[in-house]
C-alpha cells in the first residue's frame, strides 16, 4: 500500500486537531511507516500542470491538493481510495475506489 505526501499532511492535520493529539499523532506516524510514500518527480509535476489546466478549461476543477494527489497516483499507476469518489472521477484515466 502507498500514499502521497499530501495525504500524509492531511492525516497529521486531523491528528493535531484531535482532543487526543498525542495519541492520534502517534497513530498517524505508525500507519505512515507501513506505507510507501510517493516521491514528487518531474513527471508528476508535469502531469499536475496539465491536469489542473484541463480541469479548469472543462469547468470541473478539483482543487490543488487533490490535483496533486491525482497526479501522483497517475504517475505511479495507482488508484486513489477516497470518500470523495465523485470528485476524483473528474480525472481522466484515474482509477478511483470508494473508501
Amino acid at each position: 500500500m502507498s500514499t502521497t505526501p499530501i495525504t500524509a499532511c492531511e492525516l497529521f492535520k486531523g491528528a493535531y486537531r484531535s482532543k487526543r493529539r498525542d495519541v492520534e499523532v502517534r497513530k498517524v506516524r505508525e500507519i505512515l511507516t507501513l506505507l510507501e510514500m510517493f516521491d514528487f518527480s518531474i513527471d508528476s509535476c508535469e502531469k499536475y500542470g496539465k491536469l489542473v489546466n484541463d480541469l479548469e478549461r472543462a469547468g470541473t476543477p478539483i482543487g490543488d491538493l487533490d490535483a496533486i494527489i491525482a497526479s501522483l497516483a497517475l504517475t505511479h499507476n495507482e488508484p486513489v481510495v477516497t470518500a470523495d469518489k465523485e470528485h476524483f472521477e473528474r480525472v481522466s484515466g484515474l482509477i478511483v475506489e470508494p473508501w
